[in-house]
């Protein structure tokens, strides 16, 4: 696990009370008064940190950047900074600042860092929704209060809302598969959208918007009408996997970029015309054990 960007984050909210008024004028004109510069590579180090460890080591990887963040955000940062107001001849209304998660002081120098901190948070939020992790529960087990923190809290439906909503209906991949489809179809998007793709094969929801896979329409469609075909594809019909396709992907064809079309998949996943010229991957059944192997192609 590399940490370079977090650190480089917490040296900069360690540091930001040193800085002169030119300086902070600086980081003003380039829109980044409150270290927003940082939000950016420290989320994308994270999600790098993330997507190969299973669900166990990345909750264990939350926790550490929370505790991390929130140890230099709410406590180093004030002990520095009330041993830098010792020696200030002239005092300071500064002294009025508490060691406190919630911003009851009003202080300036308070606000600038309770921002930056409430981003990062808000960006950890975004990313332990995509990959399912209990942030509530990691905050509470770490004894912080979420509601500093602007995290949402999950609304529990009532009960006639309950009894009134369908089962939802989405594409179920094979759990211990998923690794395997994914390491080959990843290298078919863009490294931003790669964690999408994970997120989307393991839980079989949609995407904000929509992933491009970057080749033709027919190869990826191709690639999920063996899974469908094998079984490694459950819990929906293929009319609703054909949708999903439309919703969640994009194509290139001859340098554009193009939708899925419902006919363009249905020819491909629901009917028996010849198969995919050129397949990503191949879906085998061992005689013996009767599982199936999926390799690339």
């Amino acid at each position: 696990m590399t940490t370079k960007e977090l650190d480089r984050c917490l040296d900069y909210i360690r540091n930001w009370h040193l800085l002169d008024i030119d300086d902070h004028h600086e980081q003003f004109l380039k829109g980044d008064m409150f270290g927003e510069s940082h939000i950016e590579p420290l989320r994308r180090e994270l999600i790098e940190n993330l997507i190969t460890l299973d669900r166990k080591q990345q909750t264990n990887v939350i926790i550490f950047y929370v505790n991390e963040l929130n140890r230099v955000s709410i406590t180093d940062y004030f002990e520095s900074f009330e041993k830098r107001e010792v020696k200030d001849e002239n005092g300071s209304w500064l002294k009025f600042i508490e060691l406190s998660a919630i911003p009851e002081s009003g202080g300036p120098f308070f606000h600038m860092i309770y921002h930056l901190h409430l981003l990062l948070f808000m960006e950890i939020e975004k990313i332990c929704k995509i990959y399912e992790i209990p942030l509530i529960k990691i905050l509470e087990d770490q004894g912080i209060d979420f509601n500093t923190l602007f995290i949402d809290t999950p609304e529990s439906p009532s009960e006639s809302a309950q009894e009134s909503v369908l089962p939802d209906i989405r594409p179920n991949f094979t759990a211990d598969i998923i690794p395997d489809i994914f390491d080959i179809l990843k290298d078919f998007f863009s490294t931003s959208e790669q964690p999408e793709l994970l997120n989307i094969l393991r839980t079989g929801g949609n995407t904000q918007k929509p992933l491009l896979f970057r080749d033709s329409g027919n190869r990826l469609a191709d690639a999920f009408k063996q899974l469908f075909d094998c079984d490694i594809i459950k819990g929906c019909q293929k009319k609703e996997l054909e949708a999903w396709i439309c919703k969640n992907f994009l194509y290139r064809y001859r340098d554009k970029i193009n939708e899925f079309k419902p006919r363009y998949v249905s020819d491909i996943i629901s009917t028996t015309k010849d198969k995919c010229q050129r397949p990503i991957l191949n879906v085998k059944q061992e005689k013996s054990t009767g599982n199936f192997l999926i390799s690339k192609v």
